[in-house]
């Protein structure tokens, strides 16, 4: 059985890149740079923060 953790939307907004991230344990937040590759290395520390206890003994992913 298949469980969404988290729900990601990801936009342009003029010049810059918005995330908006929406979970159980971290509730709602937004994530904002002029820099895509940027904002999603945001978005991975972000989540690894919030799930770091539940991905203990895994690699992290590569910075973008």
């Amino acid at each position: 059985m298949e469980e969404s953790i988290c729900q990601i939307e990801i936009e342009s907004k003029g010049g810059n890149f918005v995330a908006r991230i929406a979970s159980g344990m971290g509730g709602s937040r937004e994530l904002q740079s002029t820099r895509f590759e940027e904002l999603l290395n945001q978005l991975i520390n972000e989540l690894h923060a919030e799930f770091q206890p539940d991905l203990q003994g895994e690699e992290p992913e590569p910075e973008f």
